[in-house]
């Protein structure tokens, strides 16, 4: 019988391992694996990304899920790879800064979704992406791209500027 051991990653590694993964499978690997991932969570499935192994020699899958439910325009490969190194670009931008990053969890299901949009205008339409993870099952980690009403953040940054 396995055994599983937690580990707990400061918010700040978690999110440089996910983003170092996200970044390895759409931009430097070959065009058509890549594609393929995205093909495969496109149509709704999960895509198994990378097993790490971890510091105590356990091991741990990267799958991952993409919602574009809420996404505007058309979707195909060139804009989610343009829309997710945004939202790459604006994550890495953050964790250098060494700013507090926000976490939002849902109480129902444990997902966590880190609240910092990559923002992408495509022909007039604006859409905001968002990373974060299912970690309710031992040994696997569900990377989750969200496609999010963008309109939310602007009226956040409005408030807080008026205020």
């Amino acid at each position: 019988m396995s055994s599983y051991e937690t580990h707990t990653l400061p918010t700040e590694k978690f999110l440089t391992v996910a983003a170092n993964i996200l970044h390895k499978t759409f931009a430097e690997t070959p065009r058509t694996t890549a594609k393929n991932v995205f093909t495969t969570v496109f149509g709704g499935k999960r895509a198994s990304l990378v097993t790490l192994k971890m510091e105590d020699d356990s091991e741990s899958r990267f799958d991952l899920s993409l919602d574009h439910s809420e996404f505007r325009g058309k979707l195909n490969f060139g804009v989610f790879k343009s829309i997710l190194g945004h939202m790459l670009s604006q994550l890495s931008e953050y964790l250098q800064s060494g700013k507090e990053i926000p976490v939002f969890t849902d109480k129902d299901s444990g997902d966590v979704l880190f609240g910092l949009p990559g923002f992408f205008e495509n022909k007039g339409d604006v859409n905001a992406l968002l990373l974060g993870a299912d970690l309710n099952t031992p040994g696997l980690v569900i990377l989750k791209l969200q496609f999010v009403e963008p309109e939310q953040f602007f009226k956040a940054a409005d408030e807080e500027s008026s205020s």
